[in-house]
């Protein structure tokens, strides 16, 4: 496999970034090209598995979010400065901004006349749907995919205030001495919200497959039983490894390897500035996650204005359980909004067993068939 990291220079409303990308050629010039958007705190690094499964099928493209990966950093009260007209969800707005920018500037110049399509989970998700969903309309914009809830939270149960806290962290000096380590701490290796609010950590959202709603084990996350006696990642930081024996119990080899390349990346690159915007992601991320469009936010759904195919695994729970929502309900929501109309996009689901919520590194074969898939 052939993929050609490269760095770019981006301006969005006077925000100048350095993003470093990937891109996997394709031969075929018929090939459909396609655009990945990782998770949340993730890189490039999360589709080396969907890169492989990919090659010769789709032109691909994914680069790393600012502050992430080996991209350049920016100054979360820049960005929120500068998207204070998209209040309080500014620097989602402004990733979404970017995105199609790195499309005119890095991806329609190798590619022609062809479309594109874009596909990414969790955060990726939803920054896929801000894509499909919102004004302005993008020429280049083929089909949408997107996969797993991007918030743990329904806005019913504590959204708001779990937002709240993760706000008061991203404004939080992490330059002071030993808040880098804090950071880390607090945000991989244990809870990260007290209760009643308490979520897993990064790494457990990214990749937990099963999350006990039966109560029962299935070998694949509950860490009862030999069988989830799995690897356990450990996320080395100044000299020490932070977290626990019991931190990650159940993840398969890939999911492991991912999720390693991600921390590493995220320990060697560490700076307050990207501290304090992984907060302020988390922050906008909970509270302007796709599963609100379950919580009265039709409209959104309405104003698809391409082909969108919503998938996930059917283990993808989140804890508490109760507040997991039923993600073919997404899928139904979307295409009762546009049944019958005239030029409407078409809506479909696809949804895949023994997987939970980073389908692409579980079923890495499965999603690239879809993804690439030939009309």
């Amino acid at each position: 496999m052939i993929t050609k990291p490269a760095e770019t220079t981006l301006t969005v409303r006077s925000l100048q970034v350095k993003l470093h990308y990937h891109h996997l050629p394709c031969a075929s010039p018929t090939a459909p090209v396609l655009l990945l958007l990782h998770g949340h705190s993730s890189c490039v690094h999360e589709f080396d598995d969907l890169f492989q499964h990919l090659e010769g099928k789709a032109e691909v493209f994914t680069f790393d979010q600012p502050c992430c990966g080996e991209s350049g950093d920016l100054a979360r009260s820049d960005v929120l400065q500068a998207y204070a007209d998209w209040e309080p969800y500014g620097a989602l707005y402004f990733l979404r901004d970017l995105t199609a920018e790195f499309v005119k500037r890095v991806v329609r110049p190798r590619i022609g006349k062809r479309r594109v399509r874009v596909a990414g989970g969790s955060l990726g998700g939803n920054l896929t749907l801000l894509l499909a969903e919102r004004r302005p309309r993008y020429s280049w914009l083929e089909r949408a995919f997107l996969w797993s809830p991007g918030s743990a939270w329904a806005p019913s149960l504590g959204q708001s205030e779990a937002g709240r806290v993760a706000r008061e962290r991203a404004k939080n000096d992490w330059s002071r001495p030993g808040e880098l380590r804090r950071f880390l701490s607090i945000t991989f290796c244990q809870r990260t919200l007290p209760p009643p609010l308490s979520s897993f950590p990064q790494p457990w959202y990214w990749y937990y497959d099963c999350w006990g709603e039966s109560g029962e084990c299935t070998g694949k996350g509950q860490g009862g039983c030999a069988r989830c006696a799995g690897k356990k990642p450990k996320l080395q930081y100044d000299g020490a490894v932070l977290g626990s024996a019991d931190n990650y119990p159940g993840m398969g080899a890939k999911k492991v390897k991912a999720i390693e390349g991600a921390l590493a990346s995220m320990a060697r690159n560490l700076t307050a500035a990207r501290a304090a915007w992984h907060w302020q992601i988390a922050a906008e991320q909970v509270e302007l996650s796709h599963l609100q469009v379950l919580e009265g936010g039709r409209t959104r759904l309405a104003d698809l204005q391409c082909d969108t195919c919503f998938m996930a695994g059917e283990e993808d729970r989140h804890y508490p359980a109760q507040l997991f929502q039923d993600t073919q309900k997404l899928y139904q929501v979307a295409l009762d909004e546009h049944r019958g109309a005239a030029k409407g996009p078409w809506i479909d689901s696809c949804w895949f067993p023994r997987a939970g919520h980073s389908i692409h590194n579980e079923r890495p074969a499965d999603v690239a068939q879809v993804l690439a898939e030939v009309d």
